[in-house]
């Protein structure tokens, strides 16, 4: 598995089609590749792996950025780092539904650990 840039949004992106043993290793090489760019895990919510995965992620400051339904065949989970902290009074969004996605990424954000937040 590579990293794959997305210079358009100052992005590096991780496509994990199946989490392996060295799945805690590859995270540990790919959260160091680039500290100052955004960081994205795509997942394959069909392997069995998703929420031990998951959890792993949040604990080295990963939290959820998109659902993507059927992406795969199968659904898929982003989970991202950003190399700074948000500021959510910055964010605009279209009253009603997006503003419900916000306060749901603010809650998984404010969940991680707290060395990590």
């Amino acid at each position: 598995m590579a990293a794959e840039p997305v210079p358009i949004a100052g992005l590096l992106r991780l496509r994990v089609r199946r989490c392996g043993a060295d799945f805690t290793r590859l995270i540990d090489e790919f959260s160091t590749e680039a500290p100052d760019r955004i960081l994205q895990v795509q997942l394959d919510l069909a392997d069995p792996a998703v929420p031990w995965a998951t959890e792993l992620l949040r604990q080295r400051g990963f939290f959820l950025g998109a659902y993507l339904p059927l992406w795969y065949g199968t659904d898929a989970l982003i989970l991202q780092r950003l190399p700074w902290k948000p500021e959510p009074a910055a964010v605009v969004l279209i009253p009603g539904a997006a503003r419900r996605v916000l306060k749901q990424l603010l809650a998984d954000k404010a969940g991680l650990p707290r060395r990590l937040a």
